[in-house]
């Protein structure tokens, strides 16, 4: 028996030859490919495939259209407050524009930092879009101190403080050093360029002269043991003083109640100056004594306006107003007022008093009178 013969095949590779002209790759074997054309024009393709013994060659004609080309330059920052003009350099009606905030124009003017983006279309629908990034720099911090008011013929030495890199130096005197010595009134004024930005900073520091502290000259008052004196720290100008003694109390005028030395720091809140005086002890005879101020502020200082005196025995003391109202009317030694007068205290000022007393072993009553500061 015989039996039909089967077919014989030969199996065949596939071939596949791509030829780009104008693009890139330029050539290919792959079955198919992806190219790209950078430059416009007309470009042929050629395309050559191969299978079972079979060749055939293929042709296609691509047109590249011409796409607008520009640039907005690079990115770039500012100083606050100054603009940049953005040019993209196209005439106007050469190509369909649109910035990112619908302006048609080549130019545009920016204000703000941010990114600006334009795209530039032609009439065969190619488009393309360039962005600038614009961003500010940080003003340099220019740091003169406060106002400063200097005693006398004194100077200043303005050092200003800065973070800029690079500072470079302007001083409204002119002056481009670091640093600037102040001896007249004025108003200093200090701008800093950082050289790595080109942005300034500013400040301004007023420096007043004021006249030296000059004091009225103290009285040469001695004291007695058990009579005080009032003392006051005047300033010949008349100004205000602030006063702090050697034991931080801050009165002024102040009850001085025994010879010895002082210190007191003086200032007028522009100049300031250190005090030190004497007050020398009194002849003390026998006799009695009566002081010139105390402050009924119960401290335990001078709370009682009394009589003193080893030798003085006291029958009566009496204080008036300045008007000749009777205040107090105290009988025997132990008589003091305490600023009181009709269950009240009396503002401080100066009142009268009259006081009548015995120096022992005499019994002949004496009477003396004069005025006391009350103090509060």
């Amino acid at each position: 028996m015989a039996f039909p013969r089967k077919p014989m095949y030969r199996m065949t590779s596939t071939i596949s030859e791509w030829a780009f002209e104008g693009a890139g790759p330029a050539n290919s074997a792959q079955p198919a490919d992806t190219v790209r054309y950078e430059t416009p024009g007309s470009f042929a393709i050629r395309h050559v495939a191969e299978a079972f013994g079979c060749r055939d060659t293929a042709y296609a004609e691509v047109t590249v259209l011409e796409s607008p080309v520009f640039g907005l330059g690079p990115d770039t920052a500012l100083c606050p407050g100054n603009t940049l003009l953005i040019n993209s350099g196209l005439q106007p009606g050469q190509y369909q524009l649109e910035w990112r905030d619908g302006s048609d124009l080549p130019a545009l003017e920016a204000q703000e930092p941010g990114a600006y983006i334009l795209t530039a279309a032609n009439d065969g629908g190619c488009a393309r879009s360039d962005t600038l990034l614009l961003s500010y720099y940080s003003l340099p911090a220019v740091e003169l101190g406060p106002d400063t008011t200097l005693c006398g013929v004194a100077a200043l030495e303005i050092i200003p403080q800065t973070d800029a890199a690079q500072p470079v130096y302007q001083w409204s005197t002119a002056a481009v050093a670091p640093r600037l010595t102040a001896s007249a009134d004025g108003l200093y004024a200090l701008t800093i360029t950082d050289a790595t930005t080109g942005c300034a900073g500013q400040d301004s520091i007023r420096i007043t002269f004021a006249p030296p502290l000059l004091l009225r000259q103290l009285p040469d008052t001695p004291v007695c043991p058990g009579r005080s004196i009032l003392l006051e720290i005047q300033s010949l100008a008349g100004t205000p003083l602030s006063v702090v003694w050697e034991d931080a109390a801050t009165d002024n005028p102040r009850l001085i109640e025994s010879p010895g030395n002082y210190t007191v720091q003086v200032a007028d809140g522009a100049c300031d100056t250190l005090l030190d005086f004497s007050i020398p002890p009194g002849n003390c005879r026998p006799g009695i004594f009566l002081p010139n101020a105390f402050s009924p502020n119960n401290d335990g200082r001078n709370d009682f306006f009394q009589a003193f005196g080893p030798d003085a025995e006291l029958a009566r003391l009496q204080v008036f107003s300045r008007w000749g109202s009777l205040l107090y009317d105290g009988q025997g030694p132990a008589a003091r007022w305490d600023g009181m007068a009709f269950g009240r205290p009396v503002p401080a000022g100066t009142y009268v008093y009259k006081v009548e007393y015995r120096i022992l072993p005499a019994d002949e009553v004496e009477v003396a009178s004069g005025e006391v500061v009350l103090v509060r």
